[in-house]
């Protein structure tokens, strides 16, 4: 099942927008951490906009499991789900800063 979601999120040409966000809340469960490359989530990000800007739970899910993945902090003084960043550019140069991590060991 978790190769049939890398391929889907990593080549999301013809897929649902249903199979896309399914694919995406699997492989962001922690169970999956060693499966998933940090960099898979980056290409979620943009591919998630194929499916139009007013699909945000998929950016969202995306936005939280790379979060939990790196351990980067959310931005303070914004309405919940208002407080978190879901552009691919944002995060990849995040990760160019960072050392792109791939797990962060949690508090």
């Amino acid at each position: 099942m978790i190769d049939e979601a890398i391929k889907t999120v990593s080549q999301p040409s013809g897929v649902t927008a249903g199979a896309f966000l399914r694919s995406i809340a699997f492989l962001s469960e922690p169970e999956n951490d060693d499966r998933v490359p940090v960099s898979l989530f980056l290409t979620a990000l943009q591919c998630a906009a194929q499916f139009g800007d007013n699909i945000t739970p998929m950016r969202e899910l995306v936005a939280l499991a790379l979060y939990r993945r790196t351990g980067r902090p959310r931005k303070t003084g914004h309405e919940p789900y208002e407080d978190f960043i879901t552009d691919s550019a944002n995060w990849s140069q995040y990760l160019k800063e960072n050392g792109d991590i791939q797990h962060h060991p949690g508090p």
